[in-house]
């Protein structure tokens, strides 16, 4: 993690805490049983969450990641923050490319 200049830390933080590496499936999953409690809470029948959308939407960020991880500088970060999180950021890629 890096300090912002302001001096405030920035991270988001979230149940089941995973230390910033989530599981995307499990957090899919999660997702979509959260989706038909809130369907059955209104009593009202909707179409439920498409997994496989979500997983469609979730692919879909894979070549900006894989960008911002090659060509961090050019968009604005600067050297030692783009070396710094780089792993992280083609580690998620690679996360997202993987599920199914």
């Amino acid at each position: 993690m890096y300090l912002h200049p302001d001096g405030i830390a920035r991270r988001i933080r979230w149940e089941g805490n995973d230390a910033g590496r989530p599981d995307w499936a499990r957090v899919l999953d999660r997702v979509c049983e959260l989706g038909v409690q809130v369907q059955k809470a209104r009593r009202k029948k909707g179409t439920d969450l498409q997994r496989a959308l979500l997983v469609e939407g979730l692919k879909a960020m894979v070549p900006a990641l894989e960008r911002t991880a090659t060509d961090g500088q050019v968009l604005g970060l600067e050297a030692d923050v783009l070396n710094h999180l780089r792993p992280g950021i083609l580690a998620q890629a690679r996360q997202l490319a993987a599920l199914a």
